[in-house]
């Protein structure tokens, strides 16, 4: 496309500039376009090389401005062209959404990567799935996967993932949404597991493993 765009440009030069020098150098008498089309003089024209010249240049004026009309349209349709194929389209939405449970407070989404133009993804959530939604973050282009964080225990949420690109976002995902479980209480005090160990007993404290009494024996 490149290569027919500066070919083009260099025949739309060529012949533009053979349509004046065949101008200018017939007389103003019915020569040029004026003879081409029927003006006053028409063929009979002289110019400055002779009757016959004179037809002939006449010829080369209408076959000039024939040439340098359609170099013009074709200019004009390879911009369009250009123009057409450097503007990208909004990409393809992602699809098979998931949420995967990771803790109480956190949750992770992957998702299916169908386009080829993203520049990246943007997560977006809500907790009723209908009003109220927000981006909670973004990811780069080919990637599959966030993680939510700091989210409130027991809480539902609903999450959505969209593409984008300099055109614009795509469509969303169809919303999908989780519900958080509680938080784990801490074990109570001097419960198992709290990482306490009793002291070991003093020597001679348990009176089961002290010596029996002498009995004079």
């Amino acid at each position: 496309m490149a290569v027919l765009s500066v070919l083009l440009s260099l025949l739309f030069i060529i012949v533009a500039v053979a349509l004046i020098l065949v101008i200018l150098i017939q007389r103003p008498q019915g020569g040029g376009l004026a003879g081409a089309f029927g003006g006053v003089g028409g063929a009979s024209s002289q110019s400055a090389f002779g009757a016959k010249t004179g037809d002939m240049l006449t010829f080369a004026t209408v076959a000039m401005f024939v040439l340098f009309i359609l170099t013009s349209m074709g200019m004009v349709w390879l911009n369009q062209a250009q123009f057409g194929a450097s503007t990208p389209a909004p990409p393809d939405p992602p699809s098979n959404l998931a949420v995967t449970i990771l803790s109480p407070t956190e949750a992770r989404l992957t998702w299916k990567d169908n386009s080829k133009n993203e520049t990246g993804f943007f997560i977006e959530r809500s907790e009723d799935g209908l009003t109220g939604w927000t981006e909670v973050g973004n990811v780069d282009a080919e990637a599959i996967t966030f993680t939510d964080q700091n989210l409130e225990p027991e809480s539902t949420y609903f999450y959505r993932v969209s593409a984008r690109n300099t055109e614009g976002p795509s469509t969303a995902t169809e919303a999908i949404n989780i519900t958080l479980p509680a938080a784990e209480a801490p074990p109570a005090e001097g419960e198992e597991g709290t990482g306490e160990e009793e002291a070991p007993a003093e020597p001679g404290s348990n009176p089961a493993e002290e010596p029996a009494a002498d009995d004079g024996n």
